[in-house]
Formats: C-alpha cells, structure tokens, sequence
C-alpha cells in the first residue's frame, strides 16, 4: 500500500482495489480516537495524582481541602466547597 503524503490523486486510491479508498475513510476516525484515549489518560493520571496528593496530604493532618477549596471558589466561583471536592 502506498503512503499518502497529501500530494496523492484521491482519484487513483478511490478508483484502486478499495482497500487503499478504505483505509483513507477510516485513518481520522481512527486517530481521533487514539487521541481521545490519549488525553482521557493524561486527564485520568493528572486527576489521580491530585487525588493522591490531597489523601497523603490530608493524612498528615493538613487542612489542604479547606484551602483548595477556599482557592478554587476564588479563581472560578461556586461549586468548590470542601464537600465535592
């Protein structure tokens, strides 16, 4: 199979066996997908390590949720009470 470098006839792999035309049709959904799956991950781990970070930080007897809160709720209104948080 032949790369497609953008310069290509689309013609030519429309007009082609098919599997060439195929794989142009499913390439972008197929990347949007990794890409999705890439960044649920990176939002996943970061999300984790914050909720690590306030378990290990609440366990040394700091009140580290009160003052996220408090800072959340001033940077981006209500909503950040220490409850959901």
């Amino acid at each position: 199979m032949q790369a497609f470098d953008g310069k290509a006839d689309v013609a030519h792999f429309k007009s082609g066996s098919g599997c060439e035309w195929l794989t142009l049709q499913i390439l972008p959904t197929y990347c949007k997908q990794q890409t999705c799956r890439a960044v649920n991950t990176a939002m996943l781990q970061t999300y984790w390590q914050v909720g690590q970070r306030i378990v290990e930080e609440e366990q040394q007897g700091q009140a580290l949720i009160s003052k996220l809160s408090r800072y959340l709720g001033d940077q981006f209104g209500q909503g950040f009470s220490v409850l959901p948080i």
